[in-house]
This record gives structure tokens, sequence and C-alpha cells, in this order.
């Protein structure tokens, strides 16, 4: 059968992960900052950062709790519907396998029936998890699309700050790249056996000026279900270089042009939450895909039983249906575990 635990518990984590890297990353947004100056574009702009933390806001609040509900909550329900009937339709195969008959054929049909609606129900909550992330993004879009038009606009109109602007967004762009790669590694690390969720959200310092203060604050967030806390270490070392870097190329500029040419940073939080919800998305599909497996290898079941013609034909399917209970019995103590973990956020300053 191609239904496997193994597979769904690896698909399961992945896709909790891009959750937690969403939910994560919603918090970093929300503590970015641009400090208030007289200028033409900075109520524009400020205005743009506020509707998408207002936006990320909700997301934050209930996305891990979407996601209980939606993928861990219904996988468990699901489970228990088989291992609840397991031992009702194993008797049934028992009677007819001993003594064939029609009447006997037609309750075990009827008691796999039962079974499709729990596994369907699967694929229902994924989709409309999937809906509110499709609208959520369409959203984050727009405002990430504003903010970067409202950026652009204003960098260009310094032309005599031209290539310390340039020079800066490129190590923006790269410092991007970079957290990306961090990201993905700290994904992929080793699930953890513990039940805490550990989570970073680093207050980057791009444009210091006094105090420990900055003219402009980006978040970055992360998280994970995984033991990684060196590659976190080494994410926070990547992001101070950059960090360093970009203060320096900053000392022969005054406030108002540090503002400016460091405004970019401002992109790094959208940026992170529509990538995360990309993540999320193809990490869900893939896990809509084994559903639809195994709900296609019930309905295939459900129709050799009924064309079965002896008792030899009909009792292939409990051969499968305890094979999948089976694999049950591992998967729903992993949903519970992920279900059953807590987020334990780490606040770190940089700059």
């Amino acid at each position: 059968m191609s239904f496997q635990a193994s597979q769904i518990q690896e698909e399961t984590n992945l896709s909790m992960n891009a959750m937690l890297m969403l939910n994560s990353s919603c918090q970093g947004l929300i503590q970015s900052n641009i400090e208030e100056v007289d200028t033409p574009w900075y109520p524009i702009l400020s205005g743009e950062l506020k509707n998408a933390e207002e936006l990320v806001i909700d997301w934050r609040n209930n996305g891990f709790l979407y996601f209980k509900s939606a993928i861990l909550n219904t996988m468990t329900t699901t489970g228990q519907e088989f291992l609840n009937n397991q031992t009702v339709i194993d008797n049934l195969y028992n009677q007819l396998n001993s003594n064939y008959s029609v009447t006997l054929k037609e309750k075990i049909v009827s008691q796999l029936q039962k079974l499709a609606a729990p596994i369907s129900n699967i694929s229902v909550q994924m989709e409309a998890y999937s809906q509110k992330l499709t609208e959520f993004g369409s959203k984050m879009q727009v405002i990430h699309s504003n903010m970067e038009s409202t950026i652009s606009k204003v960098q260009a109109e310094e032309s005599v700050l031209k290539d310390e602007i340039n020079e800066i967004n490129k190590k923006i762009e790269n410092l991007r790249k970079q957290i990306r790669i961090d990201r993905e590694a700290i994904s992929k690390a080793k699930t953890a056996r513990k039940k805490g969720i550990l989570e970073t959200i680093f207050g980057v310092l791009l444009a210091p000026f006094t105090l420990g203060a900055s003219l402009i604050l980006a978040g970055i967030g992360v998280a994970s279900i995984t033991e990684a806390e060196s590659d976190i270490s080494n994410m926070e070392n990547s992001i101070s270089g950059y960090q360093k870097s970009i203060a320096g190329d900053q000392i022969n500029l005054s406030k108002d042009q540090v503002e400016v040419a460091t405004l970019k940073s401002l992109l790094l939080g959208t940026g992170m939450t529509l990538d995360d919800m990309n993540l999320i998305s193809s990490s869900l599909q893939v896990l809509k895909v084994s559903w639809s497996a195994l709900g296609t290898e019930l309905g295939q079941i459900i129709s050799k039983t009924e064309k079965a013609e002896n008792a030899q034909e009909a009792v292939v399917g409990q051969a499968w249906f305890d094979a999948a209970c089976l694999e049950w019995k591992t998967i729903i103590p992993h949903a519970e575990n992920l279900d059953n973990r807590t987020i334990q956020t780490k606040h770190v300053s940089i700059g």
C-alpha cells in the first residue's frame, strides 16, 4: 500500500515548519519600524507598513490554531475512525472468511464506506486552510508591491546618493538571500523530540544612530519543530555580519540620508511573509496528494469487495485495512505530539 506513516509524518512536519516560519515572519513584520521624518513620502510608506502589520496580526494570533484545527486535529479524528471500527470490520471479515454470504459482504462494504467521509474531510479542511492562505497572500502581495513602488520612487529622487543606495540595496538583497538559505536549513533539520517550538525574532538595527535605537528596524522571524539551535546561531551570525557591513556604508551620510538609503530593508518582512505562504502552499499540496491516495485506495478496496464472489476475493481487503490501521497507530501519536507543542519565543537585537 502507498499509505505510509513515515511519509505522512515527514510531509506533516514540513507543512508545520512552513506554518511556523510564516507565524514567526508575521511577528517579525509586526516589530518592524521606521522612524518618523518630515517628508512627503513618510506618511505614505508608514501607512503601507501599518497596513502590512494589521494584516498579519490576525494570522499571528490564529494561524497556529488554524493549522491545528484544519490539519492536525482532522488527521487525529480520521485515524480514530479507522481504529474505532477495526474490531467490527475485522470480525465481519473473519465471519465472511468462515462462511461467505452476500449479506456479510454488504455489511463490510457499508462499514468501509463510512470511512470515506473522514478521509475526504481531511482534503476539505486542507482546502479551506489553503483558501485562507490564498486570500492572505493576495492582500499581502498588494501591500508589498505598493511598498516596493514607494521605496523605488523615493530612492530614485536621491540622485546624489545613487552609489550609496545601490551598494546598500545590494547588501540588503544578499542578506535576503542568505536569510532564505538559513531558514531553509533550519526547517529541514532533524525534528526535535521535545515538545517545545523554538521561535526567534531578530530585531535588526539597519539604520542605527544612537543608544541602541535605529531609524529602521527590520524584524526577522524564524521558528521550527527541529533541533536547529546551531543553525539559528549561524543565522544570527549571518545577519550580524550584514548589519555591520550595511551600517559601515552609512558612516558619511546624514540621518535623513541613512533612512532613505536603507528603506528597502522594510521589504524583508513582507517578502519573507510571501515566501512562507508559498512554502506552506507547496508543502500542503504534497500532503494533499498522500491523503488523496488513501481515499483512492479505500475506494478500490470497496469496489473489489463489492465485486467479490467468494471469501478469498473479499478478504483481500482485510489485509489492506489492517495495514492502514497499523499506520494510523503511528500517525495519531505524532499528530497529537505536534498539536500539544507550545511556542517559546526569544527576542534578539542585532546592531
